[in-house]
């Protein structure tokens, strides 16, 4: 009877420090939900900012190419063109002596 007791005693002082101990986690998972969701606030607002940097970037980038990319581009274009004019002479040749051959001609053109 006097275990009961006792047992009873600790059981009600363990229910009493279970909800002191719950009391105290609350304003502390409020103050975390709070920080949160300020981070996250924060974080929306930097990518914001980033995204407006990086279209004002473009912009000025769209709009004056340096020389270095224009000196680029035209050697691209000049060693496209090169190549396109070199494939079309030797496509001929390769035509002008199917030509030949199929005169009979003796003669090969290279």
């Amino acid at each position: 009877m006097e275990n009961m007791r006792a047992e009873k005693r600790r059981t009600l002082a363990l229910q009493q420090e279970l909800k002191i101990i719950r009391m105290k986690g609350e304003p502390q998972k409020e103050t975390e939900e709070n920080l949160k969701r300020q981070l996250e606030e924060n974080l929306q607002m930097e990518r914001e900012k980033c995204i407006i940097e990086m279209s004002a970037l473009k912009k000025q980038y769209d709009k004056k190419p340096c020389t270095e990319t224009m000196k680029k581009r035209s050697a691209e274009k000049h060693s496209t063109l090169t190549t396109v004019t070199g494939y079309a002479q030797e496509m001929g040749l390769l035509g002008l002596n199917a030509a030949l051959e199929t005169v009979g001609a003796p003669c090969c053109i290279q």
